[in-house]
């Protein structure tokens, strides 16, 4: 394990040191973190991206005086003060070689194309390691290059505890934890690198969906579910006291947040007006749940075409022998309440239609289709456009459809589809 106390010694020591990692276990931020907790003066280069003489030996120019005309270099900044104590190279074995040989010069003489540098100690130098697959587009260390520094570290693959939770407190803990129940396969690919866990960790905390953020060979669902319930079960106490508008305009655009309080809902826990904010397939799926159960039932009766319309749908399948028992108790319930709501809708009409002059027998003669709560578009319309001429005709049949839009559960669907015929 790479502690502080180590890195100290090396530094205090002035060991050049090769580290050598996967990417995304945190290499780099721990080397820099221990320059900066030394107070010591470093240089830090990317090395794929040098160059030996624009980043070491510097830029040439000509130089004139009275004794002739000649080529000097002028340093880079970071060097103009010769204070520079340590180099640190991060991706070193990506670095061309010229820039490699000239690291080489400066470890074992402290000089770079022959001109000393005074107050340079050693060389840091960061690495990802080369395999036979070639997970890497890195090239192998000569073994000369390697005998330059005199600590070599090989660090396994992994996230750091102590960084993730001193970083992210309880919510690092959580990830760290999840890290390790990865399957094992999976973690020597490096499929979750500690770097990749950290950007999880930052959507997170940012409300977005780390669905997109890990790849799908990993339990995604179990980390999501465990932040969840840590990172935001504080502000569940604060949310209670809000009324259900309020509440929807907090949980709007944070996913994180919108999915705990809908979990709470189907606990009881949170004022179930909330479950209109849930969609579609989400009612479908939870729709065994007592409180969801009890909702939707409330819903039909109250004449709630979009409830009725998804209680129809569940109702049309009879329960398995294996469906679970809050399933088959709400198939049973929404069926009853349907049913129920037609009686009452047929019962509303004939009582109107009788004030009127239209007797019951009438009404069960003709159009009583249309008091069909799950009616659709294209049955209802075939049913107007096949009886529209009797319906012209006809004041008492008339009658009933303007009654079916006044009273019908479906009446705005009736009267959308009744004035597209021009009926009414």
């Amino acid at each position: 394990m790479l502690t502080d106390k180590l890195l100290d010694d090396w530094i205090r020591t002035s060991q050049n040191v090769l580290l050598v990692g996967p990417h995304g276990i945190g290499k780099t931020e721990q080397v820099l973190a221990a320059m900066k907790r030394n107070s010591i003066k470093y240089a830090y280069f990317s090395a794929s991206t040098m160059d030996p003489f624009v980043d070491f030996v510097g830029v040439p120019r000509v130089v004139e005086d009275k004794n002739g005309r000649w080529l000097d270099f002028v340093k880079p900044k970071v060097f103009a003060n010769d204070d520079i104590q340590i180099i640190v190279v991060d991706e070193f074995n990506r670095a061309p070689k010229k820039v490699r040989n000239a690291l080489m010069e400066a470890i074992q003489f402290k000089s770079i194309n022959g001109v000393p540098m005074p107050n340079l100690k050693m060389i840091w130098a960061m690495v990802n390691p080369h395999d036979e697959e070639d997970t890497y587009d890195v090239d192998r260390l000569d073994p000369a290059q390697e005998d330059r520094f005199q600590i070599k570290v090989v660090l396994p693959n992994g996230p750091s505890l102590k960084y993730f939770k001193d970083t992210y407190g309880v919510l690092g803990e959580i990830a760290h934890r999840w890290w390790g129940k990865i399957d094992e396969k999976l973690r020597k690919k490096s499929v979750v690198s500690p770097r990749r866990l950290e950007y999880a960790i930052q959507a997170y905390q940012a409300g977005l969906d780390i669905d997109y953020v890990l790849p799908k060979e990993v339990n995604i669902k179990d980390l999501k579910t465990e932040l969840n319930k840590s990172g935001l079960m504080s502000r569940l106490p604060q949310l209670r006291k809000l009324d259900v508008n309020a509440l929807r305009t907090e949980i709007q655009g944070n996913g994180n947040l919108r999915d705990l309080v809908m979990s709470e809902i189907l606990e009881d826990r949170f004022p179930v007006a909330l479950i209109e904010s849930m969609t579609d397939e989400e009612i479908v799926n939870k729709c065994g749940v007592s409180s969801v159960r009890g909702f939707i039932v409330e819903r039909i009766m109250t004449g709630d075409s979009r409830f009725t319309s998804l209680a129809a749908e569940i109702s049309k399948s009879p329960p398995s022998k294996t469906a679970d028992k809050g399933v088959a108790d709400s198939i049973k319930a929404f069926a009853s309440a349907i049913e129920k709501t037609k009686k009452e809708a047929q019962k509303k009409i004939t009582a109107k239609a009788r004030q009127e002059g239209v007797t019951s027998e009438t009404l069960k003669r003709q159009l009583g289709a249309l008091f069909q709560p799950t009616l659709g578009r294209e049955e209802l319309r075939e049913l107007l456009k096949t009886n529209r001429k009797a319906i012209s005709d006809d004041d008492v049949m008339r009658q009933l459809v303007v009654k079916a839009t006044q009273i019908a559960i479906n009446r705005e669907l009736i009267s959308e589809v009744a004035r597209e015929l021009k009926i009414i």
